[in-house]
């Protein structure tokens, strides 16, 4: 009974990380709402606007399905929509077909899939935007010229610095903005943080992983701000660094290393784009080159066969998303292929969300559909998969490139890559041909296979070059040019043919398109032009958010008029400014930010500021977060002395094609972003602590607290094995009894223990162990506590 008393002590005592209740806020998150506007609003549109829609005229049974009040008024039945609640909403009701004088849409009935969409939308507490008033008001007219005023849209120009009436605190200009607006408020900020503390910060901030025993003492015993300038240099310089911000990117990036959707394929090559942000992270790759390379680099020139190389790798980035490819509509396959990539690059670069003006323009931004179909005639004119016939696609590949060597291409991986598109035309054509024969006979054998043989061979060859030197990168096609704008966004309803171009939101000048290109080459320009004051503010918004924890534009993924808005927006502006200034440097950016005193501040604030401020939107205090799954989990092994520095090659491959297969021993000791991420089956551990959604742009991860994770925490056999480990590291041979507990403190917790806390360990390390000095029972008693210490708060988050 004493051995539990004391467990249950030292877990009241350490703080145990046991999750409070989830309480609903009664707001919807940008994934709820992406998830409305590219999921539900086209079935709104597609199936009930032409009833109930100020658009059509009309509002049958006095119910309006255009906007948020029209069916939370109602018409003659009452509201249509109980949120969370499905069963008990009369649009569900209507829709499943089961009352048969109730039954919507009259004359075409929704497909199962159709049905799931609105019945999850509803049961998500149906998130939806449109907050049109319900006296109407007409279509609108997009006017530019206004819009290029707003703060978010205008060219930056870079402001004076504020001069705050203490001008002895800051360190940085960041701080001359920070506290200026602190006290205009009549504030004060926080106290600085203890060296401890600003240390393991830094450390996980800049690399992911926790300071030594030894950097920690050194630290403490001179905490100078030219000592504290040396550490971050030196962090900055380290190849974690770019796996730490690479892993930025990639939740950015959408990446996964298989397709997800209603085929999960294996990504093979997707490995490699992987490796080449977190390389490009690491030489501090100037912002603007990097997002040439990934929207245009197969298109780009180079002086040398290894920049040839990075720019094809860096294009993988179009080909990463999920894709539907079972859809038997060839075109509505490509049209929702071209808009998955308009919505990321919209997200991912200029924080827009470009996507909601497929099916009409834009209702809240200043887009048009005509602008939406512009951009699709780019990306229409772009090709990512391969292998469809008659509107169905029964072969499915992404298109793979040999990458060049040192000498240019592999003549015969060339010849081999060739004879697998062959192969793949081969097999469609004959599937759709009841001879079995084909136009254009030849002398390679597969030209005398049956359909049947053909998909053999095929599934033979993809194998065979799985593990060889290509890149899944895009390529122009072969006939690029504009497209229709669609209809309410019907691949089969047919608008005005729309010359390809670019958003006029930021400027009438846009790079022409030369005949026989897609334009994704003049599209990279043109997002990186000096002119697009949008770009630079919302790449430093992301790296603010990533260090303060909180954006100066909370909404990092939306600048557009349901953002958040700015709480600092000259502060913003000064930075995008020198960020330009820099040359896109993030390494720049990044050291000037951490070396600030608004960086040093601590995360208690006083009582007169927290009650000010309790959201923290003046930065008067650091912000608490939570370690990530991948921090957690590299800590846990480089704790443990089983991290493996090494980088990570060939994730994919080296699992096969089943992505649940074990992974091997050395596997288990890499970096997690090294680990390969399958969509539709994530691991544990990322689904239990909030790792990024790879089917979205996530420039913030969602920070969840459920009864799960602290279930995992304690029942873990992965945990429950570094804990051990963790606990014979810290018993030192020949050490003074009692150290043990010492050693384990300052490693996971950065600190030693208070005297209250070192007492109760030694007591649990005493009940379990039994009193024995057998060093196997003390071994376990010590890695108890080792356990319980990485389970607790305090390990867990960061001040």
């Amino acid at each position: 009974m004493a051995r539990f008393s004391s467990i249950a002590a030292c877990m009241a005592l350490i703080g145990l990380a046991v999750p409070a209740p989830v309480v609903f806020a009664g707001e919807w998150t940008d994934e709820e709402l992406t998830f409305f506007e590219s999921e539900v609003r086209p079935l709104l549109v597609k199936h009930c606007y032409e009833c109930h829609s100020e658009e059509a005229g009309k509002r049958k049974g006095g119910l309006w399905l255009d906007r948020r009040g029209g069916w939370s008024e109602g018409g003659d039945a009452g509201p249509a929509l109980v949120p969370g609640e499905p069963d008990k909403s009369l649009l569900i009701h209507s829709i499943r077909y089961g009352d048969p004088d109730l039954q919507m849409p009259p004359k075409s009935r929704l497909s199962g899939a159709e049905i799931s969409t609105l019945e999850k939308w509803v049961a998500l507490g149906a998130p939806d935007p449109r907050d049109a008033a319900m006296g109407g008001g007409g279509e609108r007219e997009i006017d530019y010229e206004a819009a290029r005023k707003e703060w978010a849209f205008r060219p930056v120009v870079k402001p004076d610095l504020p001069v705050p009436a203490d001008s002895e605190w800051g360190r940085r200009p960041v701080d001359d903005f920070i506290l200026a607006a602190l006290e205009a408020e009549g504030l004060a900020p926080a106290r600085d943080a203890d060296a401890a503390v600003l240390l393991r910060r830094v450390h996980y901030d800049l690399t992911g992983l926790p300071p030594t025993v030894e950097e920690l003492r050194s630290f403490v015993a001179d905490p100078s701000a030219k000592v504290f300038a040396k550490v971050v240099d030196e962090l900055l310089a380290r190849p974690a660094f770019g796996e730490k911000w690479g892993r930025h990117w990639l939740d950015v990036a959408r990446y996964a290393d298989s397709n997800g959707g209603d085929r999960n394929y294996t990504f093979y090559q997707a490995w490699r784009y992987r490796n080449y942000v977190i390389a490009s992270f690491h030489r501090d790759k100037p912002y603007y080159e990097f997002l040439r390379e990934q929207v245009a680099g197969d298109l780009m020139s180079a002086p040398d066969p290894a920049t040839r190389r990075g720019q094809i790798i860096a294009s993988t980035f179009l080909a990463l998303g999920p894709k539907m490819l079972t859809e038997r509509d060839k075109e509505k396959l490509w049209l929702d292929t071209v808009d998955e990539q308009i919505d990321t690059i919209g997200r991912a670069f200029l924080g827009l969300t470009l996507g909601c003006a497929r099916c009409h323009d834009h209702k809240f931004d200043p887009i048009s559909q005509e602008e939406y179909y512009a951009l699709a005639g780019i990306f229409r004119s772009t090709e990512v998969v391969t292998g469809t016939r008659n509107g169905c696609v029964n072969v499915a590949s992404w298109i793979e490139r040999p990458l060049p060597g040192s000498d240019g291409i592999n003549p015969e991986l060339q010849k081999r890559v060739e004879r697998l598109e062959l192969a793949m035309r081969l097999t469609v054509e004959k599937r759709g041909n009841k001879n079995a024969t084909v136009a254009d006979e030849g002398a390679d054998p597969l030209f005398q296979m049956s359909a049947g043989e053909l998909r053999k061979e095929l599934g033979k060859m993809i194998a065979d070059l799985k593990d060889e030197d290509l890149a899944m990168a895009p390529r122009d096609a072969a006939d690029p040019g504009d497209i229709h704008l669609r209809v309410r966004g019907e691949p089969a309803q047919l608008g005005p043919l729309v010359p390809r171009g670019f958003p006029r939101l930021l400027g009438e000048e846009a790079p022409s398109i030369p005949a026989g290109s897609s334009g994704r080459l003049e599209l990279a320009d043109w997002l990186v032009s000096p002119d697009n004051g949008l770009l630079d503010r919302v790449v430093v918004n992301r790296v603010w958010g990533y260090l303060f924890g909180r954006g100066i534009v909370e909404t990092v993924d939306n600048f557009g008029r349901l953002g958040s808005g700015a709480t600092h927006p000259e502060l913003l502006d000064y930075l995008a400014a020198r960020f330009r200034e820099d040359g896109g440097s993030f390494k720049t950016l990044i050291r000037d930010l951490v070396l600030s005193r608004t960086y040093r501040l601590g995360a208690t604030a006083s009582g007169k500021l927290r009650e000010a401020d309790p959201a923290n939107r003046f930065f008067g205090r650091h912000e608490r977060r939570r370690l990530t799954a991948e921090e957690f989990r590299d800590s846990v092994l480089f704790l443990s002395g089983q991290l493996d520095p090494a980088p990570g090659g060939a994730t994919a491959t080296a699992v096969g094609i089943d992505l649940d297969k074990p992974l091997s021993y050395a596997e288990k000791k890499k970096r997690t972003l090294y680990l390969p991420i399958a969509r539709n089956n994530p691991s544990t551990l990322l689904s239990l602590f909030d790792g990024a959604n790879p089917d979205l742009v996530s420039g913030r991860r969602n920070e969840t607290t459920v009864p799960t994770q602290a279930l995992y925490l304690l029942n873990s056999s992965f945990l429950q094995e570094q804990a051990a480990a963790i606990g014979k590291r810290a018993m030192e041979p020949g050490g003074l009894a009692g150290s043990e507990v010492d050693r384990l403190y300052e490693a996971l917790l950065g600190r030693l223990p208070r005297p209250q806390e070192r007492t109760c360990a030694l007591g649990l390390i005493a009940d379990l162990s039994g009193g024995a000095e057998d060093p196997e029972h003390l071994a376990d008693a010590v890695s108890h506590l080792a356990h319980i210490l990485l389970a607790s708060t305090e390990f867990l988050y960061l001040e």
